[in-house]
């Protein structure tokens, strides 16, 4: 890959701005969703909605990477339930746990969300650095696939929205919030002029 900072082109800029101004608002259909119905936030819908729209797009694109592997038909089965399977078991545990209120804060009690946070990544993160299959997913994707992926994070947005309803402590919302915000924008311009760099 050449190291060389080339001037985008016109036309590139422009369909980067482009890309910008379509994640800009859907970030503010997002928001003005969240804040409309509220009724339907607290109780949930788009949280889950969003949730299983990000749960799908992770799975199917491993599934895309692994196609763009030199692994047969069998082996890039087995190795996508290798890893889909725990992820999913995780999400659904961690899901019911958050649902039966096991992430409260209780007095005393050893606070739970950064067990559910961490674990998994102490667990798994070795596991799957370990991996030659892994690596070769990682290998076929190009990263701006990696960096496009991340325009769900416009959906974080919604802790901005917390905030400003007084639901949610600014310590955690503002940052999170806009680091959020900022990475789910940026996520598709970066990637398509990433896509035009000269190799």
């Amino acid at each position: 890959m050449s190291t060389t900072l080339t001037r985008p082109m016109p036309a590139s800029r422009s369909a980067a701005i482009m890309l910008f101004v379509i994640a800009l608002v859907a970030t503010i259909c997002w928001l003005a969703v969240n804040a409309g119905f509220p009724e339907l936030r607290v109780a949930g819908l788009f949280s889950t909605v969003a949730r299983l729209a990000i749960t799908a797009t992770i799975l199917a694109a491993l599934w895309v990477g692994l196609a763009r592997t030199q692994l047969d038909g069998g082996k890039r089965i087995t190795t996508w339930l290798v890893v889909t399977v725990p992820f999913l078991a995780w999400q659904a545990l961690v899901w019911s746990a958050a649902v039966a209120g096991g992430f409260r804060l209780q007095p005393g009690a050893i606070p739970m969300l950064p067990i559910a946070i961490l674990l998994p990544l102490v667990i798994g993160l070795p596991l799957l650095m370990r991996s030659r299959r892994v690596a070769a997913i990682l290998d076929a994707m190009p990263p701006y696939w990696l960096i496009g992926l991340q325009v769900y994070r416009i959906l974080g947005s919604i802790f901005l929205l917390a905030y400003a309803t007084g639901n949610l402590a600014g310590l955690f919302a503002l940052p999170a919030g806009t680091g959020d915000t900022l990475v789910g924008l940026l996520a598709l311009p970066t990637a398509y002029l990433l896509y035009l760099a000269p190799r």
